[in-house]
């Protein structure tokens, strides 16, 4: 991961711009593959590991079946509440690249609820709000914008044994904030 530092906002600009001109031009020459929108994070505290609100409240490794059983059990109580249902399999099955329940889970995580999800914007200047909304000022005076190109017009590769990004995309039924926040997953 790169680091960039920038002393105000006028250069966060003119980096955000370079950065759309450039991913334009290699989206060009790389045709007919694709070079993927970039998606940006914006964290109060430059410190702050990007990590999940899972990872953040739970002192411990939650197994994504084990998740699925949780969202399972709080899933009667969400819908006597909001009236709203979600189709979620009975059973856990793995081998599915999108998990089980999205959907719901997506609903979950724009109300507080505990999440393997990390959320990221299509938008630069909403992960900046982000970023600047609750700023009290982390020792160092820095907040952290990340920005995420998960194709850059080649194969992608990873490891199990490291952690990796994979994208889950925006088309799902969801709570409003997640079009206006132009969320990604």
């Amino acid at each position: 991961m790169e680091a960039v530092e920038l002393k105000c906002w006028e250069e966060f600009r003119e980096n955000i711009s370079s950065l759309f001109i450039e991913l334009d031009k290699l989206s060009a020459l790389r045709k007919p593959l694709k070079v993927s929108t970039p998606l940006f994070r914006g964290q109060a505290n430059a410190s702050w590991e990007l990590e999940t609100t899972l990872d953040r409240l739970s002192r411990r490794d939650f197994g994504v079946e084990e998740y699925f059983d949780t969202i399972q059990a709080v899933r009667p109580a969400v819908i006597s509440i909001t009236g709203k249902d979600w189709d979620i399999p009975d059973e856990f099955d793995g081998k599915q690249r999108v998990p089980q329940g999205y959907e719901f889970m997506v609903y979950l995580r724009h109300h507080g609820f505990p999440s393997p999800l990390l959320d990221w914007t299509r938008s630069p200047f909403v992960a900046a709000y982000f970023a600047f909304r609750s700023y009290d000022g982390p020792k160092d005076g820095k907040v952290a914008i990340y920005s995420f190109v998960e194709y850059l017009g080649g194969a992608k590769s990873w490891s199990e044994s490291e952690p990796s990004i994979h994208g889950l995309g925006p088309y799902l039924v969801s709570h409003r904030r997640h079009y206006a926040q132009q969320c990604e997953y």
